[in-house]
């Protein structure tokens, strides 16, 4: 028994592949293959928008919440008292802004920052002298 629908694009009758009876909507003329695949890239590019706007947002969210590594390191009993040492202070939020002054510093030497992140390191340290 063959099995028929009507097409989505022209409404004409049209035979089913049985391979793909669940999903054959439209008929195998030009016209009409045309706009089914007009409207699945219309589809595929609202989904990339819907997901991307959900990663951008995300993504925001995961930097705000992760800690970076010179908050890391201030949390080793070795480094603060080396740093407080060094600086002659004992106050922990004095010892986390050096700790990311430093970290930010040596990224800098590493060049793994960009131009603009440099200059207001630049500034930072100038203020902070």
């Amino acid at each position: 028994m063959k099995n028929t629908r009507n097409c989505k694009a022209c409404g004409r009758p049209f035979e089913v592949d049985g391979r793909n009876v669940q999903r054959h909507s439209h008929c195998p003329d030009v016209p009409c293959q045309r706009e089914r695949r007009t409207l699945a890239q219309a589809r595929r590019r609202a989904n990339n928008k819907a997901t991307k706007t959900r990663s951008v947002a995300a993504s925001r969210l995961q930097c705000a919440l992760k800690p970076t590594e010179a908050d890391m390191l201030t949390e080793q009993p070795l480094f603060i008292g080396l740093l407080s040492m060094l600086t002659g202070s004992s106050d922990l939020q004095e010892l986390q802004a050096v700790a990311r002054r430093l970290h930010e510093r040596g990224r800098d030497i590493l060049g793994i920052t960009s131009e603009n992140r440099k200059m207001s390191i630049a500034q930072e340290f100038q203020t902070a002298a």
